[in-house]
């Protein structure tokens, strides 16, 4: 059980008074810490609710059902200390918009000096060359000195940088990085992809990574798993997702890169609230057929370790 993160049938529901939101919706997966996980998706697909789930993060209100456990440990029910506990010491967000994450009125290395845990007898020089070190291997310029300055003063870039040197060193065992590369430019895009690589490899930390960017999943992961409209509905390794992926929607996904046509998907994602039964994809598929609509199939086989949720591969997967 160590480092595994095991999420059982697990559900997220935000109410609303004209209808619930099901935001996640009986998401079942188990990654490990030796494996670079990329979860892909358009926006909305419920990528980033599952991350908070793991995390204790979601919103006052929503409500939660199935399991998450962590080295087996159910998460959905500890307690708010035992969760900071965890997002402390074991399980570190990199979140979106690093800037915003950043506190405005506080120099980046007090922020992330702050971060480690004095209770091990870590004082504070030892504390902030534990920090500059951390700069350092992500790739952050002069950071004895630079990182006297607010977050307002770094580019997008940077900034990115400290978020990640900041989750990486406290020495997770898990990393969630939350789109990563959301609104940087091509070069930033690059940077970040080569900060996150290296914070893996010098930490020896699990990846979990949340993009709808599919080239950085490509790059960055081992395993893709895809999320529709809250379900999980295909499940492979990497290389085999890219090459042979089984889902219609992830075909889509794949044609409307511009290197493979840039041809979309027809039509719009499920809002939160709607509630057919059947296949969610089914309105936009190409290849709907009746057995599609009845009832969400089943995850089924598609080939070595790949999995996916579509009556056009049958045998369930076991």
């Amino acid at each position: 059980m160590s480092g595994i993160i095991s999420i059982t049938d697990l559900s997220v529901v935000f109410p609303r008074p004209d209808g619930d939101i099901v935001a996640v919706d009986g998401v079942s997966v188990t990654v490990r810490p030796e494996e670079r996980t990329a979860i892909i998706g358009e926006t909305g697909s419920g990528k980033s609710i599952l991350a908070a789930a793991i995390l204790g993060l979601l919103p006052r209100g929503a409500r939660v059902s199935g399991s998450v456990r962590y080295r087996g440990e159910e998460l959905l029910t500890a307690g708010a200390h035992r969760l900071r506990e965890i997002r402390r010491r074991h399980i570190a967000l990199i979140p979106q918009s690093p800037i915003e994450s950043l506190t405005p009125t506080m120099p980046v290395r007090r922020q992330l000096s702050e971060a480690l845990d004095r209770r091990r007898g870590m004082d504070s020089v030892r504390a902030m060359d534990a920090v500059h070190a951390a700069l350092a291997a992500v790739g952050f310029p002069r950071p004895q000195g630079s990182t006297h300055r607010y977050a307002c003063r770094l580019s997008g870039g940077l900034a990115q940088r400290a978020v990640v040197a900041g989750a990486t060193v406290r020495r997770p065992h898990w990393i969630i990085a939350d789109e990563p590369t959301k609104g940087l430019d091509t070069l930033h895009r690059a940077q970040a992809c080569r900060t996150l690589a290296s914070a893996h490899r010098d930490t020896g930390a699990g990846l979990l990574l949340i993009t709808h960017d599919l080239a950085v999943a490509r790059a960055q992961s081992d395993r893709v798993l895809v999320m529709y409209g809250g379900v999980l509905i295909e499940d492979a390794p990497t290389h085999r997702f890219f090459t042979a992926p089984a889902h219609p929607y992830s075909r889509g996904l794949l044609a409307s890169l511009p290197e493979r046509g840039m041809v979309p998907i027809p039509g719009n994602p499920p809002a939160g609230g709607d509630r057919e039964p059947g296949c969610r994809f089914a309105p936009r598929c190409s290849l709907v057929r009746p057995d599609c609509r009845p009832a969400y199939p089943p995850i089924n086989q598609a080939g070595p370790s790949h999995g996916v949720r579509c009556v056009l591969y049958g045998g369930a997967r076991k």
